[in-house]
């Protein structure tokens, strides 16, 4: 009984992201989905030495509305690379897991690469290792089914013969739990609350990039990712 998400790649993406793959056998890449500014595709926040959040940013050149993800091409006009690392090391520098980790995650951000999701998707296989998950990997681009529309997901499930179905909350109010019943699967929705962790600069902030657990957590980050009652898992 395989168990599948499919998610829009993200930049360094925040601790859910990570706690869906935690909960399946395969992550399909929603690679082929439109593009959207101003969201988490290109960017994440970390949490500053003044006790608040920032953002990371990777600059993205234009294109046009309907361009899907993996289309999206990254911007090097400004050395938003040494900021980045600049920001990462200020941030954590002191943090008791930073050399563990800084090395391997700015060896990444260094290479010019030309599409953004090539970056995004480097960065999230290097996290995943560091947390010891292996999944089965599909990218939405290279599926058989030409369905679109909110009728995709379920597509796509069949295509790979998933049992179960692991969205985020917001998926209740776009999808029929009782047409994926119908073919054999069943949905699941994800209730994720932050774990509270060991922070530096100041109160917890929750839901920040994976980064900043891994920094402050190291090798214990997948147990406090995945600790109870962080999450609520919902099945229909």
């Amino acid at each position: 009984m395989k168990r599948l998400m499919m998610l829009q790649p993200g930049y360094l993406p925040w601790l859910g992201f990570f706690e869906q793959i935690y909960r399946t056998d395969i992550f399909v890449v929603f690679d082929d989905a439109q593009y959207t500014k101003l969201d988490w595709r290109n960017r994440n926040r970390i949490k500053s030495t003044n006790g608040k959040d920032v953002y990371i940013t990777v600059p993205v050149k234009k294109a046009p509305t309907k361009t899907l993800i993996k289309d999206i091409k990254i911007s090097y006009n400004e050395d938003w690379q040494k900021r980045h690392i600049n920001l990462l090391k200020a941030c954590y520098g002191k943090t008791p897991y930073f050399n563990d980790y800084f090395e391997p995650i700015i060896d990444v951000i260094n290479k010019r690469f030309e599409y953004l999701i090539d970056l995004d998707m480097e960065l999230i296989f290097l996290c995943m290792n560091f947390l010891g998950l292996e999944r089965d990997i599909s990218y939405s681009s290279r599926l058989k089914t030409e369905v679109r529309g909110k009728e995709r997901l379920m597509a796509v499930c069949i295509e790979l013969g998933a049992s179960y179905c692991y969205n985020g909350a917001a998926g209740k109010n776009l999808y029929s739990v009782e047409k994926f019943l119908e073919n054999g699967i069943k949905l699941e929705f994800q209730e994720f609350k932050s774990p509270v962790y060991p922070q530096f600069f100041g109160d917890f902030i929750p839901n920040l990039s994976i980064v900043d657990l891994l920094f402050n957590c190291g090798d214990k980050s997948l147990n406090v990712l995945t600790s109870k009652p962080n999450h609520i898992v919902q099945t229909f």
